[in-house]
């Protein structure tokens, strides 16, 4: 497998917190669109 593959990371939009939103790998935010 992958070495860069640590855990089950969908590509695409993840949920984040209660809400989906996508998360910035750049700074490991998390953007909720609502």
């Amino acid at each position: 497998m992958p070495k860069d593959e640590t855990t089950d990371r969908p590509r695409g939009p993840q949920r984040c917190g209660s809400c989906d939103g996508v998360i910035n790998l750049a700074t490991g935010e998390c953007r909720c669109s609502d």
